[in-house]
């Protein structure tokens, strides 16, 4: 193992030090070549800082410090010189991992993937909301390497409101309706999504609402992820599935029917009308 000790000093930016060090050690040659970076804010509780890293587990630790709001982040960079990120996981431990998949199986229960698609299919501004999640628990996963990814829920809106992005719309029906009397609360929840991430930091700090006024439950973390990198980890997997099974609702004969139907509702204020697609809301 490779120990990096630093001064002490009143507030640090530990990540800044470890990306310079371990950074370039951290790509994947088989596509173009991917980075893994870890974030952090350390709070300094002793006189000197050591960062250690586990080559056999590929991750860091800290001595002498505590981590706040923590993340591992993977990117590449494009032909146009600018670096696209295609994951971002938060990590709640002392030990963090350079792998997405593993900062996921370690703090979360139950992960999910929301995503939403728009079209406008006569004269209406149509959105679907679908979601996938993992239909296993995550540590039993981790075992064995298999992961059971099966549609959650489906939800429909019809002329969603100028001012409402369908996106975040979509997150706040899919967690009020389905999510929260689905699980217990106790279960650490992670939702991945693939827009709004420069304010994920303030989201899953609780300090900024997700939607409208409203702020995450306790137990529930935004992910993100693009879905256009499915093999860079679950995370981009599961947004992938989520954003076809968006598309085919949405170019589908099923939704003409729904919209010639009776089965829209007119009890949520920022739309015409909704209604579920795929599972029940609570």
């Amino acid at each position: 193992m490779v120990g990096l000790v630093f001064g002490a000093k009143p507030a640090m930016h530990c990540y800044q030090a470890m990306e310079m060090v371990l950074n370039m050690a951290k790509k994947d040659q088989t596509k173009k070549p991917r980075e893994q970076t870890i974030e952090f804010y350390a709070d300094i509780t002793d006189e000197k800082v050591e960062l250690t890293y586990d080559l056999l587990n590929d991750s860091i630790s800290l001595k002498g410090a505590t981590i706040n709001n923590a993340k591992i982040a993977t990117s590449y960079e494009k032909n146009s010189g600018k670096t696209k990120l295609t994951n971002s996981t938060p990590i709640k431990s002392s030990e963090l991992s350079f792998s997405c998949d593993r900062a996921i199986f370690e703090n979360y229960d139950v992960v999910l993937a929301i995503d939403t698609n728009t079209k406008f299919i006569r004269n209406k501004l149509i959105s679907v909301t679908s979601s996938y999640f993992i239909n296993k628990p995550i540590h039993e996963c981790n075992k064995t390497s298999k992961y059971p990814f099966i549609p959650f829920a489906a939800h429909l809106f019809v002329d969603i409101q100028d001012s409402i992005s369908p996106e975040k719309l979509g997150w706040y029906v899919i967690i009020s309706s389905y999510i929260q009397d689905r699980f217990p609360r106790n279960y650490r929840i992670g939702i991945i999504v693939d827009c709004d991430l420069g304010a994920h930091d303030l989201i899953n700090d609780f300090q900024t609402p997700y939607f409208e006024s409203l702020k995450l439950p306790q137990n529930i973390q935004f992910i993100y992820a693009s879905s256009d990198k499915r093999t860079d980890s679950i995370a981009n997997q599961m947004i992938s599935y989520s954003d076809k099974l968006a598309s085919s609702i949405i170019n589908s004969k099923e939704l003409i029917s729904i919209l010639d139907s009776d089965k829209l509702m007119n009890s949520l204020k920022y739309c015409e009308g909704h209604c579920p697609v795929i599972g029940r809301p609570a």
